[in-house]
């Protein structure tokens, strides 16, 4: 199944024209659209742009502004009835392409090409660690040494908390011979990680559209050079120890951890990430409010347990949730729907996961 989606997206590639691609703001996203910029070539593509940052819903991914014949949407992680939104408004010529690695529902509309194996069930995080390590099988380019950069930086972008636990590195030691190929090291990739990211932190919509186009050029090599990289790096390190700062824990109960953060910038996974790698053996339970968005974002991340049980659970209770099997997030609208909803959350780890 996975192998005939890869064709049909090969060749509804090959004959587009005019493609327009969207892609999520993390390191990941940026790494896949570049990849994908750099098969098509520029004479090919309208434009590179993502959804508005930090909202996932259909109204947040854009339309073009140009004739196009084909959308390819990367590694954002909404369930399938939003792309059928969007889908449903786009004129009835465009095709529409979603590749993702969420844990996610896929679309029921079978005019939406879709492949997420993850989704489908027929593999699992691991084996598929990022979504430009989906593009990078269906490009199908494994000598060109640009395209297996990006394809690396995808995984490294995605993987880097999992990177302390060495169960989990065992399944992915592929990544050290890509490593060696490319003429780099971990260390520079993380850090080249921090600071796409960095982009996004900071809202910088032409800081990640610079990426992605010298990415498709030059691969890793260009972006370690690139100064609106290495810039964001040093603004957003300053928020996040800002952030770090203010941040309070609500509730310690054995192996599960409830903080409270109200900050006016988008650096949930940053601090999320952190309190994982400082936490190793806990799961940890981030509230991050945003009051200039009038939102919120509940980040569930662990290093040691797969939250697949808590995602299928929060599902049953009819809460909107997407994620990956170790890292799971939730929106909210206002403030006071956050704290509920986040101690709820932490009630179902701690009798569903066994760690209270």
């Amino acid at each position: 199944m996975v192998e005939m989606t890869y064709m049909r997206i090969r060749e509804l590639i090959g004959e587009a024209s005019n493609v327009f691609i969207i892609h999520h703001w993390d390191t990941d996203g940026v790494s896949s659209a570049a990849m994908l910029l750099r098969k098509l070539g520029n004479e090919r593509v309208v434009d590179v742009v993502t959804p508005k940052i930090g909202f996932y819903e259909y109204s947040a991914i854009p339309k073009p502004d140009f004739d196009v014949d084909t959308i390819v949407i990367l590694d954002y992680g909404v369930n399938g009835d939003e792309y059928e939104k969007y889908y449903l408004s786009l004129d009835r010529h465009v095709r529409l392409i979603v590749i993702d690695h969420h844990m996610v529902f896929a679309p029921k509309l079978s005019d939406i090409v879709y492949i997420n194996p993850l989704s489908s069930g027929v593999s699992h995080e691991l084996r598929y660690p990022s979504t430009s390590s989906i593009v990078y099988e269906i490009l199908d380019m494994p000598n060109d040494k640009v395209m297996k950069s990006l394809y690396l930086l995808g995984i490294i972008g995605d993987i880097v908390p999992l990177l302390k636990n060495s169960n989990k590195l065992l399944h992915l030691n592929y990544i050290h011979d890509i490593i060696k190929e490319v003429n780099t090291d971990i260390k520079e990739l993380i850090k080249l990680s921090e600071s796409i990211d960095s982009c996004y932190r900071l809202l910088d919509y032409t800081c990640l559209k610079e990426a992605v186009y010298i990415g498709s050029k030059d691969g890793v090599e260009g972006l370690l050079k690139l100064k609106p990289l290495i810039n964001a790096r040093a603004r957003a390190e300053s928020l996040i120890n800002d952030a770090l700062n203010k941040l309070h824990l609500i509730l310690n109960r054995k192996n599960v951890k409830l903080y409270e953060l109200t900050y006016d910038a988008y650096v949930t996974s940053a601090i999320g990430r952190k309190l994982a790698e400082l936490n190793p053996k806990d799961v940890i339970i981030l509230l991050h409010h945003i009051p200039k968005l009038n939102k919120g974002f509940i980040y569930v991340r662990s290093i040691s347990r797969k939250l697949n049980v808590l995602w299928r659970k929060l599902i049953a209770e009819g809460i909107k949730v997407g994620g990956k099997e170790y890292v799971l997030v939730l929106e909210y609208v206002g403030d006071k729907p956050g704290v509920s909803l986040a101690l709820m959350i932490l009630n179902i780890v701690s009798k569903e996961l066994g760690v209270e």
